[in-house]
Parts: C-alpha cells; structure tokens; sequence
C-alpha cells in the first residue's frame, strides 16, 4: 500500500467539518479547525478560495440583508429590480 500525502488530512478535515456543521459544538468546531491547520498549506489556500467563492455565490443568491443582519425573503413574483416582465 502507497501512502499519498494529505488524504488522511483532507478526510479528516472534511468529517470534522461536517460534524461542526450539523452539531454546531464548540468543540466540533475547534476539532474542524484543528483538522484545517494540518492540512498542507496548498491545499488550505484551495480550501479558502473555493469557500470564499461559495459565500459571496450565497450571500448574492439570498437577497439583501434587513436591518436584523439576515436575508430578506424575496417577494413572490419580483426581480431585484420590481415586478417581472413577460
């Protein structure tokens, strides 16, 4: 059996990151972290590239942000810019 360098790593990270996601725990949290930090520092830079993409695709897709700090619902039927058009 060959060893490839960073898959355990990159397993790892990505349990852990799941777990933090779904229990939301403190210390899930600072095992996903812990897990990011011993992953190779090339592949720490795709992960943070490929996650900044995801948030700024998010943050475009849900709409603005009311006064609560939270995404407004859009109203059924309207674009950004007022009522559709035919």
């Amino acid at each position: 059996m060959a060893f490839v360098p960073g898959i355990l790593e990159l397993r790892t990270l990505r349990d852990s990151l799941q777990d933090a996601l779904r229990t939301r725990s403190p210390a899930a949290v600072k095992l996903a972290y812990s897990a990011y930090s011993r992953v190779d520092r090339d592949y720490r830079s795709q992960i943070t590239h490929h996650a900044l993409q995801l948030a700024t695709l998010r943050r475009h897709s849900a709409g603005p942000m009311g006064s609560d700090g939270h995404a407004t619902p859009r109203m059924a039927g309207l674009g950004t810019d007022g009522p559709r058009r035919a």
